[in-house]
């Protein structure tokens, strides 16, 4: 208990030595607080986004994970602290994104098809400079996004293909007339 203040002293060293502890203690106090502040302000952040976020350590084990990214890869508590995110996600691209983020310790990035859910997977390495010490995991679902693309170009492929039969028709008759049909009533 770092709020416990140290009794007064007869003697000058001691007191002197109780103050100190009990400035240090203080100090330590209010450096705990603004740590448990921040990790709940983290915690906070990573729970409110629309994206799964999953830390993984240099072994590639599942260190923190926030609650979108288990319910998108469906998974339990218990189940995925402190093992191996390759024995989780087993998708190949994954797997070679992951050997890769591991072999040059950079940036990478990949689309994956998991069940009905197409998952943009993008890595990144947590350190300064070459030491890394975490990688960061972003996933984001994807599939409505991709399914629009797939019905616009549905769209505007139909609509072309609807478009020629006028238009081939059109030019026909245009080049009809221009070959002199334009002087002939019948």
């Amino acid at each position: 208990q770092y709020s416990y203040q140290l009794r007064n002293y007869d003697i000058d060293e001691l007191q002197k030595l109780a103050n100190a502890f009990d400035d240090m203690g203080d100090e330590l106090n209010g450096t705990i607080r603004k740590l448990r502040h921040q990790k709940m302000k983290v915690e906070s952040v990573l729970a409110a986004l629309n994206e799964g976020i999953i830390v993984i350590d240099k072994e590639g084990q599942i260190t923190q994970i926030n609650d979108f990214a288990s319910d998108m890869l469906k998974l339990k508590a218990s189940n995925f602290y402190q093992k191996p995110i390759v024995d989780i996600i087993r998708a190949e691209k994954f797997q070679k994104l992951i050997r890769r983020a591991f072999e040059e310790a950079q940036y990478g990035a990949t689309e994956l098809i998991m069940g009905d859910m197409i998952i943009d997977t993008m890595i990144a390495p947590v350190g300064n400079g070459h030491k890394v010490y975490e990688y960061l995991i972003v996933l984001r679902d994807v599939t409505q996004i991709r399914n629009l693309e797939e019905m616009k170009y549905q769209f505007v492929s139909n609509v072309s293909h609807e478009l020629k039969t006028p238009l081939t028709s059109i030019q026909g008759f245009v080049e009809t007339l221009k070959a002199g049909a334009i002087e002939d009533p019948n």
